[in-house]
């Protein structure tokens, strides 16, 4: 069993109970899921990929906590559907998972991005079995995005996918 901070654990058995209350798949990506492969910084929200169709699903479940959304949203990196929520202090994001879009700096244009939920992987976390993106698509895109952090989130899940 993974061991988290009690926020974020709180938040992520919440959120996961509720995309189980409403039957809405999902996977669970970003920083939460790459330190399940592995990496060591600090957890700063919990991101999830849903599909657009079940926005509507989970909103009268977390109405309470959303802070953003269920939006289209693009900023310089994302074209997404999106949902923010903050659970008592605690940032979770959902995106849309078939029309993503990620901005390629090297092509100098947009691409897809859509979440395979087909190849995603089971994670038992504070007694909930969680859906996680696999260590492959979560390596794949965080080459499209900046910072340190992303470069220290591949090559721990690259360093995990050579121990497997």
């Amino acid at each position: 069993m993974f061991y988290m901070e009690s926020k974020v654990e709180q938040a992520l058995r919440f959120i996961v109970d509720q995309l189980n209350v409403a039957t809405v798949p999902y996977q669970l990506t970003g920083g939460l899921a790459a330190r399940l492969y592995g990496a060591q910084r600090e957890v700063n929200d919990i991101d999830f990929d849903i599909y657009e169709e079940d926005f509507d699903k989970i909103l009268p479940l977390v109405r309470d906590f959303v802070v953003y959304g269920p939006a289209d949203y693009e900023d310089n990196r994302w074209k997404i559907k999106r949902m923010t929520l903050d659970y008592y202090g605690q940032k979770i994001d959902f995106s849309g998972a078939r029309n993503q879009q990620i901005f390629d700096d090297r092509a100098q244009a947009w691409i897809d991005s859509s979440a395979d939920f087909s190849t995603s992987v089971i994670f038992d976390i504070g007694g909930r079995e969680v859906t996680v993106i696999s260590p492959e698509d979560l390596a794949d895109y965080k080459q499209y995005l900046s910072g340190e952090h992303q470069k220290k989130d591949i090559a721990a899940v690259k360093e995990y996918l050579q121990n497997k």
